[in-house]
């Protein structure tokens, strides 16, 4: 914002969380939610209203060792709220996705990084259970949510749901922001079909 020559440079950060899939030569493939890729629609509208024009987006990725990579979207799902991102010289296991879906009443445990509270060899682990599926639109299989009984906050968006055995059956989304032990993520089968139609092994 500009006013009489003289100019305010405001800076925005927000946070989510990203689990790796793939790793190859030069880099690594992680999951991470799509309203984090997407541009961020309350900023644009925020600039406009102010008259304070967007100069730059940036996108980082941090390790478990707090080691700082560039990052590349590669393509993302609004709906199923998914992205795909490629992280550039990250050489990390990827996490593995299970070979059957969850049962309502099974033990799900999350990594996450709520509100960025993370550092060096430290990330919050927590759990609950798999309740089942929600349909916004029973026609409409991308209107499905598998529901998970984990609290969680911003910057739990993109974090993985692992099942007793360390596998991924989900990764969360979203929250009741009224009950924030409630917590949306994509369907097994929506997740699996996302990671085999986009990932690079």
């Amino acid at each position: 914002e500009c006013k009489e020559n003289k100019c305010t440079i405001e800076r925005v950060i927000s946070s989510a969380s990203a689990f790796v899939v793939s790793t190859v030569k030069t880099g690594s493939y992680a999951i991470t939610a799509a309203h984090f890729c997407e541009d961020d629609m309350d900023l644009l509208l925020q600039s406009i209203v102010r008259g304070t024009p967007i100069q730059k987006i940036e996108f980082y990725a941090y390790d478990i060792d707090m080691k700082k990579y560039d990052v590349n979207i590669i393509n993302y799902d609004r709906k199923l709220d998914l992205c795909l991102i490629y992280v550039k010289k990250l050489q990390r296991n990827p996490a593995l996705i299970s070979y059957q879906a969850p049962n309502p009443g099974d033990k799900a445990y999350n990594l996450a990084a709520p509100m960025g509270m993370f550092h060096s060899n430290m990330i919050p682990k927590l759990d609950g259970y798999f309740a089942g599926y929600y349909h916004r639109n029973p026609r409409d299989k991308k209107q499905a949510f598998a529901i998970y009984s984990i609290p969680a906050i911003g910057g739990s968006s993109g974090s993985p749901i692992f099942d007793k055995n360390g596998y991924i059956i989900g990764m969360i989304h979203s929250v009741n922001t009224r009950f924030p032990f409630i917590t949306y993520s994509p369907t097994y089968d929506q997740l699996k079909q996302y990671i085999s139609d986009n990932v690079p092994y």
